[in-house]
């Protein structure tokens, strides 16, 4: 089934960066959603350990569709992982900054707090990704 998708994928959008766009976009729809898909199930966890659980799920996902659909990388397991995850726990600790002064302080809604953070952390990715933890450099 995977091979199926990751074929019809490449094929309409060999284009690397158009690749790399859309796949980030279904990354982003996963760590949009996975967040109060997570809070709807489990009422009562505090949004730290929510931010927490859904960035681990959300870091996996992105990791995986990124190497295999994206970038096909097959080696460098070890080194792109070295690269990839001190990355993801700066945005996690961006991430837990944002929502507690988004919500304790500005006293903004929990969910739509996670969507903007979530999108401004997508884009900034976005660049890392690029230039940094899958460059063949």
């Amino acid at each position: 089934m995977i091979e199926i998708i990751k074929k019809k994928l490449i094929a309409k959008y060999s284009n690397k960066p158009l690749l790399f766009i859309f796949v980030g976009l279904i990354n982003t729809v996963f760590g949009i959603s996975i967040f109060p898909i997570i809070y709807f199930l489990v009422e009562g966890l505090h949004h730290n350990f929510l931010v927490t659980l859904s960035t681990i799920l959300s870091v996996a996902f992105s990791y995986s569709t990124q190497k295999v659909f994206v970038f096909k990388t097959k080696k460098n397991f070890t080194n792109e992982l070295k690269k990839y995850l001190p990355f993801q726990f700066l945005f996690y600790l961006m991430n837990l900054v944002l929502i507690n002064i988004g919500v304790n302080f500005l006293k903004f809604n929990l969910l739509y707090t996670q969507v903007g953070i979530t999108i401004g952390i997508a884009i900034i990715s976005f660049f890392i990704y690029e230039k940094i933890v899958f460059s063949s450099k």
